[in-house]
């Protein structure tokens, strides 16, 4: 998944189409873009900015991996990496049928549209990029 910031202080996200429902209260209709197991026959990161482009519309470039782990109320890997944008605006329209849109919150936001548990290597990540 890539964990994209602007230069305003935003943090990328996407509504997904259909909602998954995960353990407990956990149900999963927003997330960080870019995510899937499945790399298609590429390396993760040019998966990764193929995906983000699709789901987002936003060419961005992969920097270091933040966190790797089993995600605790869904039954996937997940991986984030910390990316940059190329451009700040996006380079084409979203295309990925599964994305209804994409939007930019403020970090504080976040926990607003996260009903399962929120990766404590991203969230100090993304706090050090807000400062």
């Amino acid at each position: 998944m890539g964990v994209v910031s602007n230069s305003k202080g935003g943090v990328l996200i996407v509504h997904r189409v259909k909602e998954e429902k995960g353990t407990g209260r956990a149900i999963l209709s927003w997330a960080f873009p870019g995510g899937d197991r499945d790399f298609e026959g590429q390396t993760r990161e040019e998966f990764l900015v193929s995906r983000l482009l699709a789901e987002t519309g936003y060419k961005v470039i992969p920097g270091k991996v933040i966190s790797e782990r089993e995600h605790p109320d869904f039954p996937v890997y997940v991986y984030y990496v910390g990316c940059s944008l190329e451009k700040e605006e996006p380079v084409q329209s979203p295309s990925d049928p599964d994305v209804e849109n994409a939007k930019w919150v403020k970090l504080s936001e976040i926990p607003n549209y996260f009903t399962s548990d929120y990766d404590p290597k991203v969230k100090e990540a993304l706090a050090k990029i807000s400062q």
